[in-house]
């Protein structure tokens, strides 16, 4: 469904005001906090393509075609970009601050944690760190891959305000890291990274003094339990004060690697043969567009596709399970702020599809977060809807350090924090994909109802409007956009609104790097040949 455009706001011009410049990755001095990241003034409403074919020219593309409306919108549409009051110092509290261990597991859906439902023992090493974690039932990632949806977490920034959201996007100069906001603030930072995509060539190293990716030709990543090792060396030989440490672990994207010694330990048996990972069958429907032949899927092949897709995900947190106890034999574990989420999930033919990317539905979507703090001791539950975009305002607020800029991000909430006018509103959140050989697509999420406004994808969809019922039909299955045209209008305009709102604010476009990337890994793990 299509319906009419509304009319826009004030144009944006070429000389808006924008933010302090910032200097360029490879020179950029320890930095007091500023009132805003760098806005670019040229960036206006077509939110960097910088070299990449994944853009997509139509002219309906709300961030694209859409005029920005006026600041004074910010109020009514409860964006929360006011600059945070910033000081140059770093607060007391900040200095006393707990060490912080963020993981983010590669392509883990939510419902596959036994603490979010899942009945199979998927997640029994994780079961210590529940009991003492908060967990957000309801957590949603702004993109359905790793490189905008972890450019967000790292920033706290929507992708369309970042600018990372096509295939070989970097991490924009312009963006102030987690990482440099702790190293700059006395904290030693090491990330271990497994997907190319996050890597010192894309530039997600920004503010990390220790900093380890792929390295390698011969597999589509290393396994999980290297980056463990990893971790335990980097402890043991270089830690010498508090840490921001980040982990991004692979094994559960496809083509879901789990070493042979393991491949039975969550059924009693290996999982059955039958899927291959961009397989003959799984590359005709994604990258041929042959979308009829989804009725040729056999019930087998999707059963041995979930079993892999599970065992690989009951490998990596038992392999997660050994680092927090790593970190308990340290002495590390009991004040660390600990938390464990993903970039995005994974499609298992709920939609007819498979893999990331193509699609926004909620499969790829709804992540796990878990959240202990310093000296926790009692599980919790918030079942608010949040965004991975909170992450990054959160951690900041918990160990006492100022916003370094605005941020689409809010502090989650707590169990204790009880209701207030922010958590008591319809937060409206936005989701986004620019990958043109997958999907072209903007999304809204208010209250009980979806929007999506499929641009293009590989099915051949073109300028569709879906909508959602998520309290009568929560998996998405019938779109109800005929049912009613006019919240189609009103969601699609206010949908327009917020993204012409956030691309007004973004950042200086990111270099696109996909020349620079590991060529053979991107190729194992499905990310070239659309």
């Amino acid at each position: 469904m299509r319906p009419p455009s509304p009319a826009g706001g004030a144009s944006v011009a070429s000389g808006a005001q924008a933010g302090p410049t910032r200097p360029t990755r490879s020179a950029r001095p320890a930095r007091s906090a500023s009132p805003a990241c760098s806005a670019s003034p040229a960036c206006s409403a077509s939110s960097g393509s910088s070299g990449s074919s994944g853009s997509s020219g139509s002219s309906d593309d709300p961030v694209r075609a859409v005029q920005a409306p006026a600041w004074g919108l910010l109020v009514l549409l409860g964006l929360s970009l006011l600059p945070a009051a910033c000081s140059p110092e770093v607060p007391e509290a900040a200095r006393r601050g707990p060490n912080v261990v963020l993981i983010v597991v590669d392509t883990l859906r939510a419902d596959h944690l036994q603490a979010f439902g899942q009945p199979q023992a998927t997640s029994p090493a994780l079961a210590d760190f529940v009991s003492v974690a908060t967990r957000y039932t309801h957590c949603l990632a702004p993109a359905p891959w790793t490189t905008p949806s972890t450019a967000t977490i790292l920033s706290g920034l929507h992708p369309v305000r970042h600018g990372s959201h096509q295939p070989g996007s970097s991490l924009a100069d312009g963006v102030v890291s987690l990482a440099e906001v702790f190293a700059e603030n006395g904290w030693q930072t090491a990330g271990f990274s497994f997907n190319p995509n996050v890597s010192c060539a894309s530039r997600f190293d920004q503010g990390f003094q220790h900093f380890r990716g792929f390295e390698g030709r011969s597999r589509s990543y290393p396994d999980v339990s290297e980056m463990r090792a990893d971790v335990a060396d980097w402890l043991d030989e270089s830690l010498s004060g508090r840490f921001f440490l980040y982990l991004q672990p692979m094994n559960a994207h496809g083509p879901y690697v789990v070493p042979p010694e393991h491949q039975a330990d969550l059924l009693g048996r290996r999982p059955v043969g039958g899927f291959t990972y961009y397989g003959v069958m799984m590359s005709a429907i994604l990258r041929h567009g042959e979308v009829e032949r989804r009725e040729h899927v056999l019930p087998a092949v999707i059963a041995s596709l979930h079993e892999q897709y599970a065992a690989a995900v009951r490998y990596t947190t038992d392999e997660l399970g050994r680092l927090l106890d790593d970190l308990r034999a340290r002495g590390l574990y009991e004040n660390s702020l600990i938390v464990l989420t993903a970039d995005h999930g994974e499609e298992l033919f709920e939609h007819g599809g498979f893999s990331h990317g193509y699609s926004l539905h909620d499969e790829l979507l709804h992540v796990p977060l878990l959240v202990k703090l310093p000296g926790q001791r009692q599980a919790a539950q918030v079942d608010t809807t949040v965004s991975l975009e909170d992450i990054y305002p959160t951690l900041l607020r918990q160990v006492g350090l100022p916003l370094p800029c605005a941020v689409d991000g809010r502090p989650l909430p707590t169990p204790q924090s009880g209701p207030t006018a922010l958590a008591a509103e319809e937060r409206c959140l936005l989701f986004h994909v620019d990958w043109s050989r997958r999907c072209v697509a903007r999304g809204l999420r208010l209250g009980r109802w979806k929007l999506l406004h499929v641009l293009s994808d590989y099915a051949g969809a073109e300028e569709q409007y879906l909508l959602y019922d998520l309290e009568a039909d929560p998996l998405e299955s019938t779109d109800v956009a005929a049912e009613h045209p006019e919240l189609v209008v009103e969601l699609s305009e206010r949908l327009q609104l917020e993204l012409a709102e956030r691309a007004r604010l973004c950042v200086a476009p990111p270099e696109n790097v996909l020349g620079s990337l590991d060529q053979e890994a991107l190729q194992a793990l499905g990310y070239l040949g659309d």
